[in-house]
């Protein structure tokens, strides 16, 4: 008997509230339906920001391994130098050159032994790591020295193959400051002892915040990535950096 009074006291609730809600204008309807969709995006934007800020504030706690300094960089037997368009608009790109003179003036002071040059070759007459090979022999890096990774599509991936592929489980990565903080945070999330050496940033306000930005949205993805244990798109063969990779140029 009390189960029954139960269920109908619920039903006549409900019917209460449904002729309650018949009688409301029609503004108060659409406040009440609107007050329904904006609460759980509210709160979804905010689990969104939380998010977003907890993973650039992880990524910049690595910055104490990216150092600008050469003398404060351990010795290491490699260094992965990530990649990106040699071009922009036409243009060198001066990420690019950047990036191969610090990964030049790296391997000439003798801080590492071999470069793997990591990055796209996704697409036909597109090929990061060979652009990044031959502007290295330009600048006196002998070829028997570098390695080109052309799985690299992503910053994950670079740090992933470093240790299946190339079996690096130390190594200094080259690239720009705040890239490089992401990069060793990966790694270092992997298990790796890596180091970043930081190539100088442009000027160009319009590409710097370009780039920044950029950077701010990669982070919660590389965060997400590791989350979910995510690997590289693409695995492959040992590559063993006692054996030169020498390939002639085109």
């Amino acid at each position: 008997m009390i189960r029954r009074k139960s269920s109908n006291s619920s039903k006549n609730t409900s019917t209460a509230e449904k002729a309650a809600d018949e009688k409301l204008p029609p503004s108060a309807k659409k406040r009440r339906k609107l007050k329904c969709i904006l609460i759980p995006v509210l709160i979804l934007a905010g689990i969104g920001i939380i998010f977003f800020a907890a993973a650039n504030i992880t990524a910049n706690a690595y910055s104490d391994y990216v150092f600008d300094d050469l003398t404060a960089l351990p010795e290491c037997r490699s260094a992965i130098v990530l990649g990106c368009s040699p071009h922009n608009e036409d243009r060198i790109n001066l990420y690019f050159r950047n990036r191969m003179d610090a990964a030049a003036k790296l391997y000439h002071s003798g801080k590492v032994k071999k470069l793997i040059v990591s990055g796209d070759n996704g697409r036909k007459n597109y090929n990061e790591p060979e652009a990044m090979r031959q502007a290295l022999i330009a600048r006196g890096v002998p070829d028997e020295d570098i390695y080109c990774d052309y799985a690299g599509f992503s910053t994950l991936d670079s740090m992933i193959r470093a240790k299946s592929i190339f079996e690096q489980e130390k190594f200094i990565v080259v690239s720009q400051r705040f890239h490089c903080k992401r990069a060793v945070f990966i790694s270092r999330c992997k298990g790796l002892e890596s180091y970043g050496y930081a190539a100088i940033d442009i000027n160009s306000r319009r590409w710097k915040y370009r780039n920044h930005l950029r950077e701010s949205l990669a982070r919660p993805a590389a965060l997400l990535d590791l989350i979910f244990c995510r690997d590289a798109r693409f695995a492959g063969e040992k590559v063993d950096l006692n054996i030169p990779q020498i390939k002639a140029i085109p």
